[in-house]
């Protein structure tokens, strides 16, 4: 173990490796290195747990939101989008209406919403109806979108059929977190929808993603079954698309 505790001493990436190797038998290194006074440290600790995986792991970066440092705070929101549990649910329940930081408050709502977590639902009610912040209050609307049919997956549905390619576009990744099959034919029409709207490539290799290109990811996400071509960051040929269009109307049933 003193490896990892010289890895992390040195904000050395390979922490995360070495802790992956070791498993629970790090967690309490992990720990006690948490309190270090060094933020950057703290975060790779966050990254190490997220390694791991398991329920205590989880409880760590549940305590990451609560950190002294925003950056802290941030590196443990983006990890528990991916690593979570019904063990987190409790302290996310409380951390909706008592963390002083806006972030945490929101992402708390989406991360309940993804752990479907229906238990939540007044909760967040409650607390959207009093968020001043403007971000955190879409947050959980969005997360009760998720959460329940209503006025909240009502507004997601209509925005993906707005006026405007851009806002189109953007108003798939809160389709896609949602995540609804029966709710897949809303995006047929997108999926014909050939405007470019955001370059996902990396200099000075462009990409323009079109409006379609994003419907295929979504269907691809919501859909279940692995389409036979690699979906991500790319702009799909007609047969793609047409693939996408079949999962839609295979999920959705005949005369779609």
């Amino acid at each position: 173990m003193n490896q990892l505790e010289v890895q992390l001493k040195d904000l050395s990436g390979d922490a995360r490796w070495t802790a992956k190797a070791a498993g629970s038998s790090a967690i309490p290194l992990l720990k006690e290195r948490f309190r270090s006074d060094n933020p950057l440290e703290r975060s790779l600790v966050l990254e190490c747990f997220a390694e791991i995986r398991g329920d205590e792991a989880i409880l760590a970066l549940v305590r990451g939101l609560e950190d002294d440092e925003f950056d802290v705070r941030k590196t443990a929101v983006i990890l528990l989008h991916n690593v979570h549990g019904p063990v987190a649910v409790p302290r996310l329940r409380e951390l909706l209406s008592l963390s002083t930081d806006e972030w945490v408050r929101g992402n708390a709502a989406l991360i309940l919403g993804t752990l479907d977590d229906a238990g939540a639902i007044p909760l967040i009610r409650e607390r959207v109806s009093v968020e001043t912040d403007p971000e955190a209050a879409r947050q959980m609307r969005l997360a009760l979108a998720r959460l329940e049919d209503g006025k909240e997956r009502e507004a997601v549905v209509k925005r993906v059929s707005g006026p405007n390619a851009r806002d189109r576009y953007k108003a798939i990744d809160d389709f896609e977190y949602v995540g609804r099959t029966d709710l897949l034919i809303h995006l047929l029409p997108l999926l014909s929808d050939a405007r470019e709207v955001r370059n996902v490539g990396t200099e000075p290799f462009p990409v323009l993603h079109r409006v379609c290109d994003r419907a295929v990811e979504a269907v691809a996400a919501i859909g279940g079954k692995p389409f036979p071509f690699p979906v991500g960051g790319r702009v799909y040929s007609p047969e793609e698309i047409r693939a996408a269009r079949d999962r839609i109307r295979q999920i959705s049933g005949p005369g779609k």
